[in-house]
């Protein structure tokens, strides 16, 4: 009995023995494919990650996805990187991502930016003009002075006024690496073709100083006077000062120009038409004054058609005449002005000239004011 028991023990023992050593191996077995297992995920990790930053975009979207429960930094960073390579699914993605958490500037910021982008791709010229000036400003992205360029001179291209401003003053801003004034000047003269006061008169004085462009005061005194007749106060004295000190001719047209912009309250334009007057005299000031109030008239009914001053001025004052061609956009090449955009009419001068033929004689001291003028403006 005692030896039967024995024999039991020690066959228990060792299948025991047996048992263990078998639940080893299949541990070491199972730690073995575990600890593969694993090293194949991070080598296939490795291999998605190292696609992702070569620029795969399904392998970006995947890694993005796949962090988004876990990780929103690394999520925003992967749909950040595809939206860089224009795919509209991270780009909406990187909103989304941004606008759970727009408490923070930084992400609001960003979600401003990629929301410029959509609206660029879907919009028109200003939508462009604003994602490139984003661009060129950082902001909710990394500058990029080239890209922001480009989708401004798209936009400028298109003949979107703001847009060949920006361009213009950017070619002439101290940020810019590569400044380029003749460049400016082009930009100016299209905006200025497309009838904006503020690039005509940008033009005129380009051409009066002589910035980007050659010294050209007759081309400086059209696009002066052209802005001038739109009724800008501004222009008006600019195109006083064109004319002012030179000669006869040139002090008369400056002092309708000056009591213009003297009236629409320029400051600077009082003293200057009172010493233009003492220049030309008593009778010349009087006639020169019954010319301009009703100029001053019409402009402010909106009556005057465009060249209407120039031309009487041309006519009256035997100017030579310039007037752009219409597909002049190029700073350096000459105008092709046709015969009949210069030919004078009785209708445009009729009523500067009728004006001239009524001047009275007056023995009242001479006041080259004539009218209350606004002390307050500034110029």
């Amino acid at each position: 009995m005692l030896i039967l028991l024995a024999i039991v023990c020690i066959n228990f023992f060792f299948a025991n023995q047996k048992q263990k050593k078998i639940e080893k191996r299949k541990e070491l077995e199972e730690s073995s494919y575990r600890r593969a297992l694993a090293e194949a995920r991070a080598a296939e990790r490795q291999e998605r990650v190292y696609k992702a930053q070569t620029g795969h975009i399904s392998t970006q979207l995947f890694l993005a996805k796949e962090a988004e429960m876990s990780n929103f930094e690394e999520a925003l960073h992967w749909y950040e990187m595809a939206a860089n390579l224009n795919n509209s699914i991270a780009i909406r993605s990187v909103i989304r991502l941004c606008d759970s958490r727009r408490d923070n500037p930084e992400l609001r910021e960003k979600s401003t930016f990629w929301g410029k982008v959509v609206a660029a791709e879907e919009g028109g010229p200003e939508d462009k003009l604003a994602l490139g000036i984003a661009f060129l400003q950082g902001k909710g992205v990394e500058a990029n002075i080239e890209k922001g360029i480009a989708l401004i001179t798209e936009a400028a291209e298109a003949n979107h006024i703001p847009a060949q401003l920006f361009i213009a003053d950017w070619y002439v801003a101290e940020a810019n690496p590569q400044p380029n004034a003749k460049l400016a000047a082009e930009w100016n003269l299209r905006a200025a073709m497309l009838d904006n006061v503020e690039a005509q008169i940008r033009i005129g004085k380009q051409y009066a100083e002589g910035r980007g462009v050659a010294v050209d005061p007759k081309k400086a005194t059209y696009w002066l006077e052209v802005a001038a007749e739109s009724g800008d106060a501004k222009a008006q004295y600019f195109a006083g000062e064109m004319g002012a000190d030179t000669n006869e001719k040139g002090n008369s047209i400056a002092y309708i120009w000056l009591w213009l912009a003297a009236k629409n309250g320029i400051e600077a334009a009082v003293s200057r038409r009172d010493h233009v007057g003492h220049l030309v005299g008593v009778d010349a000031v009087i006639g020169l004054q019954s010319m301009a109030k009703p100029l001053y008239e019409k402009m402010s009914k909106g009556k005057l058609k465009k060249h209407a001053i120039i031309k009487s001025l041309d006519k009256l004052y035997q100017r030579e005449s310039y007037f752009p061609d219409e597909n002049e956009f190029m700073v350096g090449e000459e105008s092709n002005t046709s015969a009949t955009e210069n030919e004078i009419t009785a209708d445009n001068v009729e009523d500067v000239v009728s004006v001239t033929e009524k001047k009275e004689e007056t023995k009242e001291p001479m006041n080259f004011s004539q009218t209350k003028m606004d002390s307050g403006a500034k110029f």
